[in-house]
This record gives structure tokens, sequence and C-alpha cells, in this order.
């Protein structure tokens, strides 16, 4: 997945203190665009000696994110230069297709922080404009106290099994595929655990039992947390899509996915499916042989 950098460690402790290197990467994005250069699958960034002459800030005005195996990566506060020499604004798409995986990891963590600054401008408080903490990473009021955090959404991601398959589902929008499992966010009151069973009602109209908790996965996308589940069906495994957010559903067999779906090497969704489909991932081994 994509958090999964080994060997390298992704560092995110906060130091307002550290001032950017002359070869320090610096993400520049602009919407949901990011500065970089992609060489065959291959991206990089450009480095803070680079974005001053290029029409960027001074590098003192460039902001520490985080590091990752001793490397610091900066934002570029505001939006970014123009692109120049060979780094072009790219959807941030970008970070599916490309490798190493840690500066494709770089790339979506720097958007969430990048989305939470750009939108964290003014306390929701008292209304005056708002500072970056001294001490730690958050937005400081300066005139009430007030302490604004990056904001992280918890998410479920779910795989739900009857009779050896696996539901995926198709979004009721232009292009989607059909290989997306239930998702959804976590309501204010609300266990993980109840989530998983609201949005797998409320989406596709079914019951279900006997959760297991996979895996999580950060996901700067979304500024969410994603939390993976399987479980199986409660009664009827008629599939009733909403309609509003679900244009379809189907149930799968592996060997039916292993004709047609293709693995990404990023997304926890991909790999709940891709454990189904390999058969790593069962009704056995999840519930015992009488499950």
């Amino acid at each position: 997945m994509i958090h999964e950098i080994f060997p390298k460690v992704f560092h995110n402790h906060y130091d307002p203190e550290k001032a950017a290197c002359q070869d320090s990467p610096v993400m520049c994005f602009q919407g949901r665009k990011l500065l970089c250069r992609v060489e065959g699958d291959t991206i990089s960034y450009p480095r803070a000696e680079e974005i001053v002459p290029a029409g960027g800030p001074d590098a003192s005005k460039l902001v520490f994110l985080f590091d990752i195996s001793g490397e610091d990566y900066f934002l570029c506060p505001g939006g970014g230069p123009e692109a120049f020499a060979d780094y072009e604004y790219r959807d941030i798409s970008v970070y599916g297709k490309v490798f190493p995986l840690d500066r494709a990891y770089a790339a979506i963590i720097a958007f969430h922080l990048n989305n939470w600054y750009d939108t964290e401008r003014y306390c929701g408080r008292c209304g005056h404009e708002l500072v970056r903490d001294g001490k730690e990473r958050a937005m400081r009021c300066p005139e009430c106290g007030n302490l604004i955090y990056p904001r992280i959404n918890p998410c479920v991601i779910v795989g739900v099994i009857h009779e050896g398959k696996i539901l995926t589902t198709q979004y009721n929008r232009p292009n989607a595929g059909m290989f997306a499992l239930i998702a959804g966010f976590a309501e204010i009151g609300e266990s993980i655990e109840e989530t998983v069973a609201r949005e797998v009602k409320e989406e596709v109209g079914l019951k279900v039992k006997d959760l297991r908790f996979y895996r999580s996965e950060p996901w700067g996308m979304s500024s969410s947390l994603l939390h993976g589940f399987y479980c199986r069906v409660d009664g009827d495994p008629t599939v009733k899509p909403d309609g509003e957010e679900i244009a379809a559903g189907r149930w799968w067999t592996p060997e039916q996915l292993q004709e047609c779906y293709t693995p990404s090497h990023v997304a926890l969704t991909s790999e709940m499916i891709t454990k189904f489909m390999r058969k790593e991932v069962t009704e056995e081994s999840l519930w015992g042989e009488k499950a």
C-alpha cells in the first residue's frame, strides 16, 4: 500500500525551526496539480535551490512538512511558481503510476497538508486570521488562542463476502469502474464497526455480521484514515444499490476476478480485493471451516 515504503521510514515530527537546504524537495500545488518531473515511471520534485530563481518564495518562507529517512520535504505556501525547465504540473493522481513509492507517498501526504493549510486561514471561533503555531503542527488564533490541528477523517473500506464471492460496486458517476468496495466516513457518535454496518445497508441494502478488521491505511487524498474490514451477509444477499452514490453491484468469485481485475500497488481497496482474488483471504481463513 501507499505508506509501505520500507526500507525508507516516514517521520511526521513537526519542527517549525527547520529550514530548507538547497537540495530539499519542495512540494508545489496549484489546486489538484503537483509540480513534478516524470521520467518513465520515476517521479521527482524541484529542489529549494531551483524554486527560488523560478519565481517561488524565498527559501525561508518554505514550510517544513516531514522527513523520509532524513530527507526533509517542504511546502511552497500559497501555490508554487509556474512550470519551469522540465518540471510540469500533473494531476495529483499521478501518485498511483510512479515510483519510488516513498516519493509517491510524499505526494499524497503533502497534498493532505497543503489542503489543510489552504483551508484553515481564519479562526472559526472569532474570525481572526490564523498563524502557524511555534511548537506543534497546528494553526493558532493569536486573538483567542484557538488551536486547529490537521483534519483526519475516520473512514471504512468494506469487503462483503457471501458463499465464496466478494461484492464490488460501481459509483454513480461518469467513467466509474466496477471495482470499488463499500466505503464511507464515520459519523458523530458512531463506532467504526457501526459505520461498517450503516454504510453497507445504505449503499447496497445488505445487513452484515461477523466483522473482521483487516488493516488500516492513511489516505491523504481525502484527509482520511481508512479502516479495512471483511464481513459476511446476514440474511438476504440481494444487492440493492441506492441509485445515488452506487449505480451497480456485483458478486465475484476469485476465478472471475483473475480474468479481469488488475491490482494497484497503492490502495487498501485493491489490496483487499487482490487478497480475495488470490485466495489468501477466504471465508475459512476469516471465520473457520464452519462459517
